[in-house]
This record gives C-alpha cells, structure tokens and sequence, in this order.
C-alpha cells in the first residue's frame, strides 16, 4: 500500500543517496507527517541531482528495494511511460 511505503521514506531516501544529515533534518521537522516528510525527501534527491533525477532512476530505487509493485504503480501513474 503506498500509504506504507511513504511510511518508509527514509529507507527510500538512502538508496536514493541522501546523506545522514539531510535525512536527519527531515526527519526532525516534528511539524510535518511523513507524507510531507516523503515529499521533502523527494525534492531534496531532486535539487541534489538535478536533470539526473528522473522518474526511472526513482523506479530504479524502488527495484533495488525488492518493491517493484510501488514501481509499477508510479509507472502507471505516469501514463505514456516505458515499464520495465
């Protein structure tokens, strides 16, 4: 369930390659839940790798962490797109 999976962002965020500190800061921030936490992540992997931050190497990270379904979702998700 996605719901689960957001749960989980700070695993999500070290394959993704965020550092200690960053996933630290984040996960501080006692004002956000962890949607907005997940979602902070996700704009911190993006600023950090800029154009090569793209919706395959995040479906890529999600292989890596045995979870093809919530890949398969994104993926369909963004209609159009190639599904491995």
């Amino acid at each position: 369930m996605l719901s689960d999976e957001i749960d989980n962002w700070r695993n999500y965020a070290e394959v993704l390659g965020l550092k200690t500190h960053e996933i630290n800061g984040i996960a501080s921030n006692l004002n956000l839940d962890s949607r907005f936490k997940c979602k902070t992540m996700l704009d911190s992997w993006h600023n950090h790798c800029g154009y090569k931050a793209t919706y395959l190497q995040l479906m890529k990270a999600f292989h890596k962490m045995e979870n093809s379904k919530l890949a398969q979702t994104v993926c369909h998700l963004l209609s159009g797109m190639y599904c491995p």
